[in-house]
């Protein structure tokens, strides 16, 4: 008989397996079972079925039969082996273990982390990852749409009418205070002017004689007056045209950048008429239109987010300066207005944004998002439980099979779970799981409940 060396103290399971070879290779074996040649399957799981992964064999093939030329040597007994043709396949998690035969020889041995119940059927025990349900602060907000408006935002029109003789400034330009934007020709007011400022130099010397004819006594103080009425008017009209003659020279009233430009050189203006905006981008006022139903929740100094689609960090953050007391009449909103810096100038007035206010925030039950899969529109996680878990809920799984499972396997329990919105990569657990409860976060997608699970141990983060 060939040797074979336990590494362990089990002689009964040793002369055991002793005479499974022999019966194998005497062909007389009842344990041994022909199908279509060539395949061969032999089953020791009758006789094995207390053994566990953990019990290790030495068995050196080359020792048991010179005609065989084993590939390897291994350790760990293989609960469920096929020959087919003169390849000897071992069923495992990970590899499978051939020997060139050069007779139909059944050889058990090699290297599984199968788990096998006494009535023959294998169970492949999943790698997973796992996480435990813990208590995490979540925000309660609501999420629409803001109008941003630059608090610095200058509509620039022609205080006079008249044709453009120079033209200054263009779409995007950055201008000071008091900088020349354009000159308007004013041939016309101009004329004007100096014909009001000639009636006014007229009737200030008609003024002066009467004053003089008065002192006299040849005029009388009414029609001396009367001069002195007409002096006044002509001298006022003539200081107004002057003005207007002024506004012929259109210049910043404040430092900012142009938008579009609405005219061209050699337009006419008219009295009022808007020409261009100047805008100063650097504070924005965000109008939030939220729904009259929070009206009552909404207060000054909650959280304001401005957000961008795919992306987790916002792109600003402020909080509500101000609340309408009024709904507007056509939306049924509420006015929110938040004040934002913008000294990048990424954000523009005019520019509409995902807007988040936060309400609150509470701390609720949380599972990973990768925990969390949908079937049907119901969401589910995999707790990872025992076989007496599992009797509890027991499902279609094959209980009569597992049952015979070493003492300590850890199975996937599905469990179906209400959750909210996710947040930071969490899902806030609403029903379904208590915290300290461990789910599965790897492999869900061949997962089955009941299935037998290996867990693995956590990954370790990049260092940062």
């Amino acid at each position: 008989m060939p040797t074979i060396r336990p590494a362990t103290n089990s002689p009964r399971i040793v002369g055991s397996l002793k005479r499974t070879i022999v019966s194998a290779r005497s062909r007389a074996a009842t344990k041994i079972t022909r199908k279509r040649a060539p395949l061969i399957k032999v089953s020791v799981t009758s006789r094995l079925c207390a053994l566990s992964s953990g019990i290790d064999l030495l068995v050196d093939l080359s020792r048991l039969w010179p005609e065989i030329s084993p590939s390897v040597r291994t350790r760990r007994f293989g609960f469920y082996l096929l020959l087919n043709g003169d390849k000897l396949r071992i069923i495992r998690s990970t590899t499978a273990i051939g020997v060139r035969l050069f007779s139909s020889v059944i050889v058990l041995a090699g290297t599984s982390v199968l788990l096998v119940g006494c009535g023959g059927t294998p169970f492949q025990a999943l790698p997973v990852q796992e996480t435990a349900v813990k208590k995490v602060e979540f925000t309660e907000d609501i999420q629409t749409v803001s109008t941003l408006e630059a608090k610095d935002l200058v509509a620039l029109a022609a205080q006079a009418g008249g044709r453009i003789d120079e033209l200054k400034i263009a779409q995007g330009d950055l201008v000071k205070a008091g900088q020349l934007l354009l000159v308007l020709d004013q041939e016309q007011e101009n004329a004007r002017l100096r014909s009001e400022v000639a009636k006014a130099e007229t009737d200030k010397l008609n003024y002066q004689r009467y004053e003089y004819l008065a002192s006299q006594g040849a005029v009388s103080e009414m029609q001396r007056d009367s001069r002195r009425q007409a002096y006044i008017s002509s001298r006022e009209r003539a200081i107004a045209q002057q003005a207007t003659v002024g506004y012929s020279n259109l210049t910043s009233p404040m430092a900012g950048t142009v938008a579009d430009v609405k005219v061209k050189l050699g337009d006419v203006l008219r009295q009022g008429d808007v020409f261009t905006m100047l805008v100063k981008n650097n504070t924005l006022e965000a109008r939030v239109d939220i729904p009259a139903k929070f009206g009552d929740r909404v207060e000054v100094g909650q959280t304001v987010k401005l957000l961008k689609p795919g992306l987790s960090d916002p792109i600003a953050t402020s909080t509500v300066s101000s609340i309408d007391p009024a709904v507007q009449a056509g939306t049924q909103g509420l006015l929110v207005k938040a004040i934002f810096e913008n000294p990048n100038g990424t954000l523009r007035t005019g520019q509409r944004v995902l807007t988040s206010v936060q309400l609150g925030s509470k701390k609720l039950d949380a599972v990973p998002f990768t925990a969390v899969a949908t079937a049907s529109g119901q969401n589910f996680v995999f707790r990872v439980g025992s076989f007496q878990q599992l009797e509890q809920q027991p499902g279609q799984a094959p209980l009569d099979k597992l049952k015979d499972l070493p003492e300590g396997t850890k199975f996937a329990l599905q469990t179906p779970v209400k959750v909210g919105p996710v947040q930071n990569n969490l899902y806030p657990v609403l029903e379904g799981v208590q915290p300290g409860e461990m789910v599965i976060t790897s492999n869900l997608m061949n997962l089955k409940h009941g299935m037998p699970v290996q867990i693995k141990p956590a990954q370790p983060k990049p260092a940062q």
